[in-house]
């Protein structure tokens, strides 16, 4: 299609199967284009900086969509992407730099299909609101959700995702998500570096599977001396977790009221519980092989704000490095207790 051609709308012709890599790109007077039904495939920077587009529909017919198919394409406000669509490529709809996204609106026709969300799919996407994937879902790539500031969930009310086993670096890092409902039994092994770093997370439920919570994974402040509220209240975890390593700031500044950890723990790496908000709890008494803990840990744990650490026996809680002044505790030895106190 000619980079200047005249003309504001443009209907594909019938019988056509493929849209070629950069077929529409870069074009700034089309602002309508019509795909045809019979139409197959979308290829690579398809409609790249294309900025005028305000709304595409993809039909049914369609069975491949392009990486960076709408890529820095600013104008774009809402698309349909058709049942023949499995996968959202890489960088399929990300704005980079000074650009802002206008994507609000993405329908899935058949959501329960989408099994996959290519690296960087939606990453700079800062209005769009919301998604609804299914729990078919089985892969989040890096920095998929990265910066999208108002989107605040990516399932309906319904749905949790019990198939998702790859979840990316930065995936929902500096984004509004406030829920992301997962089950003990999804097969996710590992929550990775930044996961929800600065997200506005209020609960999770950690996956038996998952062995590692990665550096900065429920962080919500970028501040050495925490500022921004948290908003993770509920961290859940159960006795059959695999959870081994608990890394750096992983819930720096998080405001749980009450986690347990499981025996399974061997590391809990510097700041993964610092500068907790008034009133949380953590037990570890489930705890009953001394773990690795690094010095600063429970940094700013502070018992003037009614925080608790409960330590199964005294064996263990030799191994916790710093001055036991730095944090209000209990041995219990056996002994029951309220798991909420405060």
């Amino acid at each position: 299609y000619p980079e200047n051609k005249d003309g504001e709308s443009y209907t594909v012709p019938s019988g056509t199967t493929k849209i070629e890599d950069m077929a529409f790109e870069n074009l700034q007077k089309l602002k309508t284009i019509t795909l045809n039904n019979g139409l197959t495939s979308i290829g690579d920077f398809a409609f790249s900086a294309s900025n005028l587009i305000e709304s595409v529909t993809i039909p049914d017919s369609v069975t491949s969509l392009g990486t960076y198919a709408f890529y820095n394409s600013t104008g774009l406000k809402s698309i349909t992407v058709g049942s023949g669509i499995t996968e959202i490529g890489d960088q399929t709809f990300r704005v980079t730099g000074k650009n802002v996204s206008s994507l609000e609106t993405v329908t899935f026709v058949a959501a329960d299909r989408i099994t996959s969300i290519g690296v960087r799919a939606f990453d700079g996407c800062g209005k769009l609101k919301s998604l609804s994937l299914s729990d078919n879902l089985t892969t989040i790539g890096e920095k998929a959700f990265q910066l999208c500031g108002a989107l605040t969930s990516i399932s309906d009310a319904n749905t949790t995702f019990t198939n998702l086993s790859s979840l990316g670096i930065d995936a929902f890092y500096n984004s509004g998500i406030t829920t992301f409902p997962l089950d003990y039994s999804t097969p996710l092994t590992d929550i990775p570096t930044n996961a929800f770093y600065q997200s506005k997370l209020a609960e999770i439920t950690i996956p038996d599977a998952v062995t590692t919570l990665g550096k900065n994974a429920f962080r919500m402040s970028t501040s050495a001396t925490g500022g921004t509220p948290s908003t993770l209240k509920e961290v859940n975890i159960s006795d059959k977790s695999k959870l081994k390593t608990i890394g750096e700031y992983a819930f720096y500044d998080a405001s749980f009221g009450y986690v347990r950890l499981p025996s399974t723990v061997t590391t809990i790496s510097a700041h993964a519980f610092g500068i907790n908000a008034p009133a949380c709890v953590l037990d570890l008494t489930g705890i009953t092989s001394v773990p690795t803990v690094a010095n600063g840990a429970f940094n700013s744990f502070y018992p003037s704000s009614a925080n608790i650490i409960y330590f199964g026996s005294s064996t263990i809680s030799t191994a916790f490095t710093m001055p036991k002044s730095a944090f209000a505790y209990a041995i219990t030895n056996g002994g029951t207790f309220e798991t909420t106190p405060h």
